[in-house]
């Protein structure tokens, strides 16, 4: 059973409806189900939808089961003994409603700064240039507390055991190149925790690309360049700079061959 009506009261006198629309006076004819239905039952999953005329105009009301109704009473627009048409279809799905995505946590941007503290905490930032704990920072507790440090790209910092103002910086020393974060410096010899008296920050050097040239002079100077592709007979095609049997050197920059003859 999906949908039945109901033509006699207390639920009596029960008329089954398949899937699809139904007039009552054209499909039923032989039923006395025109305007004789007084309540209604859907199954789960189903809908009916009750209409007044037979070509479904008129009133019309929805039910959606699972519903068991034996008297139409109170279930305006709808009136016992006034139904000429159905429509039954299985119930649509509701979309589930989209799942709210948590925002992908935006990383705070990375500081110069050393770890006082354990788990990357309690962060002091510093400047470019040169910081000596003894001259510096003498009198707020920085010297000797470094268990970690943080640097941004494009920025690299050198840390000294012991401050140039006492020793020189002698003992030993360490850089670090950005981006890093460490918070612990076992395992970062000879850095130790708790050990550093004087820091310097400076931007890190970036390294020219290597270039196709041969070197005419020595000690890799007088470097002439040469494009990729480039052919050329250094009698024919440079006859007046000199370069022909003046090579004492090459430089091939990675990905790339170069031949002489």
């Amino acid at each position: 059973m999906l949908v039945q009506l109901f033509n006699g009261h207390e639920c009596k006198s029960p008329q089954v409806f398949p899937e699809g629309k139904s007039n009552f006076v054209r499909d039923f004819k032989d039923t006395q189900t025109n305007d004789k239905a007084k309540g209604i039952e859907v199954a789960e999953g189903y809908t009916a939808v009750v209409a007044q005329h037979g070509n479904g105009s008129g009133w019309k009301k929805e039910f959606v089961g699972p519903i068991k109704i034996c008297d139409f009473a109170g279930y305006e627009p709808v009136r016992s003994n006034d139904a000429s048409w159905i429509n039954v279809f299985k119930t649509p799905e509701e979309p589930a409603e989209p799942e709210e995505e948590e925002p992908t946590p935006v990383p705070a941007p990375m500081k110069v700064q050393l770890f006082n503290g354990w788990d990357c905490t309690d962060g002091k930032e510093y400047p470019d240039g040169k910081a000596d704990f003894y001259k510096d920072f003498l009198n707020i507790g920085r010297n000797d507390k470094a268990k970690g440090i943080e640097l941004p790209a494009g920025k690299s910092a050198t840390v000294f055991k012991n401050a140039y103002q006492n020793s020189n910086h002698a003992g030993w020393k360490k850089e670090f190149v950005g981006p890093v974060r460490i918070c612990d410096f076992t395992g970062h010899a000879p850095v130790e925790n708790n050990h550093i008296s004087d820091i310097y920050v400076y931007d890190t050097e970036v390294e020219e690309s290597m270039k196709a040239q041969l070197f005419n002079g020595p000690d890799c100077t007088k470097g002439k360049e040469y494009a990729a592709g480039f052919q050329s007979s250094f009698r024919k095609d440079f006859y007046d700079t000199g370069l022909n049997d003046k090579a004492q050197g090459i430089e091939v920059p990675e990905g790339y061959t170069i031949t002489i003859y």
